[in-house]
C-alpha cells in the first residue's frame, strides 16, 4: 500500500494562496533593477546626497571610491590619495 504524501498538496495550497506576492516581489526586483542599472556614479552620489546630507555621503563616497579606484567625487571635502 503506497503512503500518503502531503507535500503536492501542501504545495499547491501555498501556491495558491501566496502567488501574487511572489509575482508583486519579481515584478518590483525587476523594475529596481532595471532603473538602478541606468545610474551614473555622479546620479547616484547626487541622489545620495539629496536623501542623506550627513556623515553616511562621506562613507557612500569612500565605499564608491573602493569599489571604483578611477571616481573622484565633485565634493571638495573629499580627496582620493592614488
Amino acid at each position: 500500500m503506497r503512503k500518503f504524501d502531503p507535500w503536492p498538496i501542501f504545495f499547491k495550497r501555498e501556491w495558491n494562496r501566496n502567488w501574487p506576492f511572489l509575482v508583486g516581489f519579481a515584478i518590483t526586483g525587476a523594475i529596481i533593477t532595471k532603473m538602478s542599472l541606468g545610474l551614473t556614479v555622479m546620479a547616484l552620489m547626487s541622489l545620495i546626497t539629496y536623501i542623506r546630507p550627513d556623515f553616511v555621503v562621506m562613507a557612500l563616497m569612500s565605499l564608491i571610491t573602493y569599489i571604483r579606484p578611477d571616481f573622484v567625487g565633485d565634493n571638495p571635502g573629499f580627496s582620493v590619495v592614488k
